[in-house]
């Protein structure tokens, strides 16, 4: 693989400076990649509300081609980040008084 050559701007034209070193850069893993069908059995939801997730942006994904892939780390952060804290007694009482 050749690398791009530099360019220098000058007013008299653009001239080649120099061609930087090739740089090797490996590629990140991405964990466990899923199909929408995988993910939808890994969140226990339907194949359709996962599609709707993605076509409203709602989860991140990766396009491959026409496929959709879903990293497992992102559908697990997606379903942690719905997580509801349960209301303790004194909090329910605390707003019932506030409500009267």
């Amino acid at each position: 693989m050749t690398p791009h050559p530099v360019l220098e701007q000058r007013d008299h034209g653009t001239r080649v400076v120099s061609s930087p070193a090739p740089i090797d850069v490996a590629p990140t893993p991405l964990g466990v990649v899923l199909t929408v069908d995988q993910a939808a059995a890994r969140m226990n939801m339907s194949v359709r509300y996962v599609r709707r997730l993605v076509a409203d942006r709602r989860i991140a994904f990766h396009r491959v081609g026409r496929s959709i892939r879903l990293i497992a780390a992102d559908v697990d952060a997606h379903v942690a980040a719905g997580r509801v804290e349960p209301l303790t007694t004194s909090e329910v009482w605390r707003n019932l008084r506030s409500v009267g």
